[in-house]
């Protein structure tokens, strides 16, 4: 779960650093990871939930 905040934290910090430079794939490209990102952690949470 720690990785998750990590990639997640690194993907915001992305794209204000692409807001700074006016880099717009950048940031949608950061979009689209951050929702991967979203998605795994929230999956890896129902399924650490379910196994307790």
């Amino acid at each position: 779960m720690i990785a998750f905040w990590g990639f997640i934290t690194s993907n915001a910090l992305w794209v204000i650093w692409g807001l700074h430079a006016d880099a717009y794939a950048l940031i949608l490209l950061e979009c689209i990871l951050l929702g991967m990102n979203a998605r795994g952690f929230r999956k890896n949470l129902n399924a650490s939930e379910s196994s307790t």
